[in-house]
């Protein structure tokens, strides 16, 4: 049985892990990233406005907590940072 307070204590930690993960591993992926510097990623669920990782796009409003899109941007600025340093060692 899945203990939802445990789960909501610790999803947004875990899901930073994989994504860091997935970001130091996936080229493509980290490529994909840091050509959407200055973009807003909406990671789309039909839930709408009850979504926790995402929402939808309505009336040019985003309904929903996109905490994975936000979570993407950000990504999106430390893929663009990690590989200014690479270039610079």
């Amino acid at each position: 049985l899945l203990d939802m307070h445990a789960w909501d204590a610790a999803k947004v930690s875990i899901m930073w892990s994989l994504l860091m993960q997935r970001l130091t591993e996936d080229k493509e992926f980290r490529t994909i990233l840091e050509s959407l510097s200055n973009t807003h990623i909406l990671h789309f669920e039909r839930s709408g406005p009850r979504s926790f990782w995402g929402g939808v796009y309505r009336n040019e409003v985003i309904e929903g907590q996109n905490v994975l899109g936000k979570m993407m941007m950000e990504l999106s600025g430390m893929a663009i940072a990690s590989n200014v340093l690479i270039s610079l060692t």
